[in-house]
């Protein structure tokens, strides 16, 4: 898409070059031009004795007329030149913009690239972090799936999780998410996306996660970037403590056994891949 984009660019800035030349002829030989003539003739030595007003009127209707071409061949050219260097100042302006935007075109491709291939093993879709689409309101069980979710990642391979997507790809945005939140914003989601990792699996294991906000179809997506934990994440209630690991496109847990049995041969997989 950014290729795309400056392929664009190249093939407007003949077109874009043409168009200032031709305003600063027009504005410099209809505007400059004669408004030039008449303070010229405002200033001359029998100004006062024929009249400022009578001049400048008698300059303004002669502006135009046939011996006057040189002098507006000299405006014409001199339009010509500063619309020139106008145009390349706002190329110039146009190519800043187009680098600076150029990451964040790449981040949005990325983030429809991951939208495209569907869930699997490291990437998972949530329509939302509390709003229940169901129930039409806030659901905080919705917030301890988000946090296995996240936990299941940390304990395989690390992955991304996309809030604000529905299971078939569906952009259904955070809208109403905020609307649930006491600061209904990006940085309110935010805060309470960390404050869901840090009561849920421990505050140890925030460093493992980089949320980023896109806009797509002009609705809000939330992009959860997890990293794998070398230490085992468990999900904490009031009631129990329990391990979930990424398996295919799904969260599942694991019973104590599995568990132990898991990290083990976690633990030797990477003491494997160290001494390799």
């Amino acid at each position: 898409m950014t290729g795309t984009k400056r392929q664009s660019f190249k093939k407007r800035k003949l077109p874009i070059l043409s168009l200032h030349m031709g305003v600063g002829m027009l504005l410099f030989y209809f505007i400059i031009h004669p408004l030039a003539m008449a303070i010229y003739a405002g200033h001359g030595e029998d100004a006062v004795t024929d009249g400022i007003g009578d001049r400048v009127l008698f300059q303004l209707k002669h502006a135009f007329s046939f011996h006057m071409l040189p002098m507006a061949y000299v405006f014409i050219g001199t339009g010509a030149l500063v619309g020139l260097l106008s145009g390349f100042y706002w190329l110039s302006l146009a190519h800043k913009r187009l680098a600076q935007n150029e990451p964040i075109a790449r981040i949005t491709d990325n983030v429809r690239e991951l939208i495209d291939g569907g869930e699997n093993h490291f990437v998972e879709f949530k329509s939302s972090m509390r709003y229940d689409y169901r129930q039409k309101t806030t659901n905080r069980e919705l917030e301890a799936i988000i946090a296995k979710t996240l936990a299941g990642f940390m304990n395989a391979e690390g992955g991304h999780l996309l809030i604000g997507v529905n299971d078939n790809g569906e952009v259904m945005g955070l809208e109403k998410d905020f609307i649930t939140l006491r600061q209904k914003n990006e940085d309110g989601f935010e805060r309470r996306l960390f404050d869901l990792v840090t009561t849920s699996l421990g505050t140890e294991f925030c460093h493992l996660c980089t949320a980023a906000f896109h806009h797509l179809h002009d609705k809000a997506i939330c992009v959860v970037q997890i990293e794998p934990s070398s230490e085992p994440v468990y999900l904490k209630d009031t009631k129990t403590t329990d391990f979930y690991v990424r398996a295919g496109n799904a969260t599942r847990p694991l019973s104590v056994k599995e568990t132990v049995k898991y990290l083990r041969m976690k633990g030797t997989k990477r003491t494997l891949i160290n001494v390799g």
